[in-house]
């Protein structure tokens, strides 16, 4: 049971008291409430469990602060990573995560603080060391992922989660990759269109203009990415068709020939030298729409990365078949509501751990969760 309060915990207790006196007296037997705070299980075997890492969008001030206040193994990892991004001629990220949390403070100082933090070549490391110290914590609990995945950025972090990268070179990986992707002359802009692939792909074979599908995010959202013209004529061809569609808050046109030369840069850059594989979990790519097998090499993928459109969907689909429980591991909740979606109601659960930064909720209800399905949790 997840409970904010003693009234809370009365009432969900008495719920699951109901349930328990009409349960049937032997077998396996599950039930949830569809907002997971009372959960039970008999029977539950060990899950296969999966971890999913957001990529650019989902910073938040103060993500995983909480766990920065409470143990000295991530203190310790927040300075090291701060160290690791200044040797390759990066920002330390620290300061622009971590923020004063006092409640008087005015807005316009918050939004301030936002915009530094939603820099690119800020925002790249700081999301992938939100997701390390998440993914530091969950191997302090035991939690071992049989699957993971990224999307776009995130895949720096599945890399390691599967054995693949060390941490160091995830952050000198993103704190580079922000840096050059910063740099990009071009202008251009990025739109989200409520419908499919084949919809989107419709739209775009109609504009004069450069405009590429970019992300593939799940059965009713796709990104378009290229020239801010064409990307403008997209919405409204969009808006003309009964098509929800909306500008991105963002700097460039991500995911498309705009980032050409960046590609060209980052297959030049030193810590992405030679291959690596995946040899603790299976690696989902979310640039292939697959799995990763063998030898990867980190120059041809990382450098194509930032201009190949990103298939989150299909990767969802292929965690809803492989996994029995999915975690959203890193900041916000934006990858568990996309790849829920794609796995309908009765599909594999994903839950966030931090769906806003400073609150214990989401990760209590992550545990228990994971609790109910028979994973075996190093709670001391």
């Amino acid at each position: 049971i997840v409970a904010s309060s003693p009234d809370h915990l009365h009432k969900r207790l008495q719920t699951l008291i109901g349930v328990v006196a009409k349960a049937a007296p032997a077998g396996d037997y599950s039930f949830r409430t569809p907002d997971r705070r009372v959960m039970l299980t008999v029977g539950a075997k060990a899950p296969r469990i999966g971890f999913l890492f957001p990529g650019q969008g989902s910073q938040r001030l103060n993500m995983a602060r909480v766990l920065v206040e409470r143990f000295d193994w991530a203190r310790q990892l927040v300075e090291k990573a701060d160290g690791w991004l200044e040797e390759v001629g990066a920002q330390p990220v620290s300061t622009f995560m971590f923020r004063e949390t006092d409640p008087d403070l005015s807005g316009d100082q918050q939004k301030e603080w936002m915009r530094a933090l939603t820099q690119t070549e800020v925002a790249q490391p700081a999301i992938c060391l939100a997701s390390l110290l998440w993914l530091r914590f969950m191997e302090h609990l035991g939690v071992k992922p049989t699957a993971v995945a990224g999307h776009s950025l995130g895949e720096l972090t599945a890399f390691h989660a599967a054995g693949a990268l060390d941490e160091k070179t995830v952050l000198q990986l993103a704190g580079l990759r922000g840096k050059l992707m910063a740099e990009v002359p071009v202008e251009g802009s990025m739109a989200s269109l409520v419908c499919g692939l084949d919809e989107a792909r419709d739209l775009i074979e109609r504009i004069d203009g450069y405009v590429v599908i970019a992300n593939i995010n799940s059965p009713t959202q796709t990104v378009v990415s290229g020239d801010s013209a064409a990307v403008a004529a997209t919405v409204e061809l969009a808006t003309k068709n009964g098509i929800p569609a909306r500008d991105l808050p963002v700097s460039a046109a991500f995911h498309s020939a705009h980032f050409n030369q960046t590609v060209a840069a980052l297959r030049d850059a030193p810590v992405l030298r030679g291959t690596a594989a995946p040899e603790n979990a299976r690696l989902y790519s979310t640039m292939t729409g697959g799995v990763l097998e063998g030898d990867v090499d980190l120059a041809d993928h990382f450098g194509g990365q930032v201009v190949q459109s990103v298939n989150f969907h299909a990767v969802a689909q292929l965690a809803n078949v492989e996994c029995d429980v999915l975690l959203e591991v890193g900041p916000g909740a934006v990858l568990s509501g996309l790849s829920n979606e794609t796995a309908g109601i009765d599909g594999t659960s994903c839950l966030p751990v931090e769906s806003k930064a400073g609150r214990d909720r989401n990760l209590n209800t992550a545990l228990g969760h994971l609790f109910t399905h028979g994973a075996e949790l190093n709670l001391e």
